[in-house]
């Protein structure tokens, strides 16, 4: 925080050469010189998009999150939330949407993740193709990691998976997935102790899951049992 403090205290000792561009920016109070760039029809439009999704209203959200898209050059985004509005049956439409929006920006690690998700319905070597395009970009993308470790499990390749996942808490400890994986994973070999231990992380990491206090609960009422049979 003290670096960053740092950071913009020197850059407002400096003073912007040209002359601001005053119609694209809101001035915040009129004793300041802080600026935010005004709302574009675009940002606008994704809102509004947003908001419908939200409200279960998918095929407006759709229309306007295209709009959202199509306003602005290589405004990929929305394309991707419009993907989210498909039914179970326009996996294909949903597909195009997503390739589309990574057609503007092949870069995009959220493009690969929803691409890789979705045609896991369809294509397991397709989906993995995409999960381990994403991390070519980003070796610490979580998400992806906990994707491919979730197939390799149902692949029975468990050693494998729990390498995975053991990554992805690496890279990024708060991501509460990999931890539910892992507990899965324990329970489903009968590791109860290291289960419960994996499910109580999820569970701190997200105490508003419920999946994740209901596994925590069975593994320590697993437990708990085992114990009582011991004695």
């Amino acid at each position: 925080a003290r670096e960053r403090i740092s950071f913009y205290q020197k850059l407002a000792t400096h003073r912007p050469p040209n002359p601001l561009p005053l119609e694209l920016l809101d001035k915040m109070a009129s004793d300041s010189e802080y600026y935010q760039v005004k709302m574009s029809l675009s940002e606008q439009l994704l809102i509004r998009g947003v908001a419908y999704r939200d409200q279960g209203k998918m095929k407006e959200a759709k229309e306007v999150l295209w709009k959202a898209s199509a306003e602005s050059q290589n405004y990929y985004f929305p394309l991707l939330i419009a993907a989210e509005t498909f039914g179970s049956d326009e996996l294909d439409q949903a597909i195009q949407t997503i390739r589309l929006s990574l057609a503007m920006n092949p870069e995009s690690l959220s493009g690969r993740l929803k691409l890789g998700q979705a045609l896991k319905r369809k294509d397991i070597e397709a989906a993995k193709g995409q999960f381990e395009l994403a991390l070519s970009s980003f070796p610490g993308f979580a998400p992806a990691l906990y994707e491919l470790a979730v197939i390799e499990a149902q692949e029975g390749k468990i050693d494998k998976a729990t390498q995975l996942l053991d990554r992805a808490l690496q890279v990024n400890p708060f991501y509460a997935p990999s931890a539910s994986g892992l507990g899965k994973i324990y329970m489903n070999i009968g590791d109860i102790d290291h289960a419960v231990s994996a499910f109580q992380v999820a569970a701190d990491l997200d105490p508003d899951n419920r999946d994740y206090l209901t596994d925590l609960l069975t593994a320590c009422n697993k437990r708990r049992s085992q114990q009582y049979v011991v004695k």
